[in-house]
């Protein structure tokens, strides 16, 4: 009777360090990663070339189809960027801002 209550404790005691490890693990990584930009260089949006293969992976598109994916997400880019260049430096100033202002505080 007695064993099995000296297992289960050993097994919530060992599930117990499992999960405040692998939390601790998660908190020092994030921690020790600096803190990464809104948007990249070209503005806001993911990578164009992650974009269509994720998508095309999922939809199963031809060679054809990713082509003028491609194509069409490239020239919505450079549409962005023009955009995006006489405020992005704005916005990315006003970002230091705010940070610096929550790290003083």
């Amino acid at each position: 009777m007695k064993n099995w209550k000296v297992i289960l404790a050993t097994l919530v005691i060992f599930g117990t360090g499992v999960l405040s490890g692998a939390l601790g693990t998660q908190l020092v990584r994030r921690q020790a990663e600096p803190p990464k930009p809104a948007f990249g260089p070209g503005g806001p949006g993911p990578d164009r070339f992650d974009f269509i293969r994720r998508w095309g992976d999922r939809l199963d598109l031809t060679v054809e189809q990713r082509d003028k994916i491609d194509r069409l997400v490239r020239e919505s880019q450079e549409r962005v960027r023009a955009l995006w260049e006489p405020v992005g430096p704005k916005i990315q100033e006003e970002t230091r801002s705010v940070r610096a202002r929550i790290e003083r505080s």
